[in-house]
């Protein structure tokens, strides 16, 4: 019994997580995939960009490449890969606060 309660819960977090439909949810994402960006090397065999692949100029390209930089503390290249890495850091950085204040709250009634 007490495994199968163990195991709804996992479940339940599982979904909440690959759904980013809980603030909780969101922040375990945010922090799983920074922590896969951080770790996988830098020359990746492949490229993900499907616009890439197609030859059309995207604006995203090399966002991915940016956040690995940042996280490593290297800004300027960061700044380099694409320009638009701080509006993204501000705005995913705004929502990632919201979303732990939201949390805060949530524990402390």
């Amino acid at each position: 019994m007490l495994v199968k309660k163990h195991a709804n819960k996992i479940g339940r977090l599982l979904i909440e997580t690959i759904g980013l439909s809980t603030p909780r949810g969101r922040i375990i994402f945010f922090i799983a995939l920074s922590t896969i960006i951080f770790i996988v090397p830098a020359k990746w065999p492949f490229t993900f960009s499907v616009w890439q692949h197609l030859g059309i100029a995207s604006p995203s390209i090399g966002l991915t490449r940016a956040y690995r930089f940042i996280l490593h503390a290297n800004f300027s290249e960061a700044w380099r890969q694409n320009k638009l890495i701080y509006a993204v850091i501000i705005i995913g950085g705004t929502l990632l606060v919201k979303d732990a204040l939201k949390l805060v709250r949530t524990y402390k009634k």
